[in-house]
C-alpha cells in the first residue's frame, strides 16, 4: 500500500507545471510552445478543465479558433458550472463567427456569477450585433 501511496503523491499535481508553463506562453504570445505545453499537461489529465480552456484559447489567439473550439467543448462538458468555460467558448465561437452560440455562453457564463461586468459588457455588445 505504501507504494500505492508514493505513485499517487508522485502523480500528483504533475499535470500543474506544463499547464502553468502553458500558460505563461501564452502570455509571451509564443502559441505553439503554449499547446505543446498545455497537450503535455492534458497527456497526464486529459479532463483538467483549466488545461483545455487554455489551449482552447492558445488556438483562438493563434487564429486556428476551430482547432481550439473541441478543448472548450470538453472543458464545459468536463466542468459545466465553471463560468470561465462559458466564457472562453463565446470567444472560440466569436472567432469562427457562431454569435448565436456566443450569446448563449456568455448568457451561461453570466448565470454563474452575476459579479462579471466584462461578460455584461460583451453580451450587451452582441445584442447590438444581433441586432444589426
Amino acid at each position: 500500500m505504501k507504494v500505492l501511496d508514493e505513485a499517487a503523491e508522485k502523480f500528483a499535481g504533475t499535470h500543474y507545471i506544463p499547464k502553468n508553463q502553458g500558460v505563461a506562453f501564452i502570455g509571451k504570445r509564443e502559441f505553439d510552445k503554449a499547446i505543446d505545453y498545455l497537450t503535455r499537461s492534458l497527456a497526464v489529465a486529459p479532463d483538467y478543465d483549466r488545461a483545455l480552456r487554455a489551449r482552447c484559447e492558445a488556438y483562438v489567439l493563434k487564429g486556428e479558433p476551430s482547432r481550439g473550439l473541441p478543448d472548450c467543448e470538453r472543458a464545459v462538458a468536463v466542468q459545466n458550472t465553471v463560468p470561465e468555460n462559458y466564457d472562453a467558448r463565446a470567444l472560440a465561437r466569436l472567432s469562427v463567427q457562431d454569435i448565436e452560440g456566443a450569446k448563449a455562453d456568455l448568457t451561461m457564463a453570466k448565470s454563474l456569477d452575476a459579479n462579471r461586468p466584462d461578460v455584461e459588457t460583451r453580451l450587451a455588445e452582441l445584442e447590438q450585433r444581433l441586432q444589426k
